[in-house]
């Protein structure tokens, strides 16, 4: 039983070079660099690896489209199954940084229930309780603040 875990931590969108947005097309094989770098990960003295999203997003990875697929601009199952095994060989654990609290825009939840999130330009429509002073069109928060007290 391990005592503590020490973790490295790698956003592979950005270390791997993927592109961060237009047509991802083909599964890119990013994923399988990282090999090369976990011998190093070793001599760190860590125990783990922490991935930041790896699921099938529109851009930053933090906007997922579909939670049960690796994204393409880093390659497939197939590329995240040598992964793990790698990690495994070495006594490296993985921690997968699933973002499960929110979706995409064009998430299919998003796109076929718009009646969920009802938006007004760039901002949630109804979503946020503000008000407006007379003066001004910017909307003042609902909590107290020094110039409401």
């Amino acid at each position: 039983m391990l005592e503590y875990d020490i973790w490295w931590q790698v956003y592979p969108l950005g270390a791997l070079g993927a592109p961060l947005r237009g047509d991802h097309g083909e599964p890119a094989h990013r994923l399988r660099r990282l090999e090369a770098w976990l011998d190093y990960v070793v001599e760190l003295g860590c125990n783990g690896l922490l991935l930041n999203p790896i699921f099938a997003s529109v851009s930053h990875g933090y906007d997922t489209l579909d939670h049960y697929r690796i994204d393409p601009r880093l390659g497939d199952d197939a590329d995240f199954d040598h992964l793990i095994a790698q990690c495994g060989a070495r006594g490296l654990g993985v921690v997968l940084d699933g973002v499960f609290n929110h979706v995409a825009r064009s998430h299919p939840l998003v796109t076929e229930r718009p009646d969920l999130i009802a938006m007004d330009g760039d901002r949630p429509a109804g979503g946020r309780a503000t008000t407006t002073s007379s003066s001004s069109t910017t909307p003042t928060p609902p909590w107290p603040t020094s110039s409401s007290t």
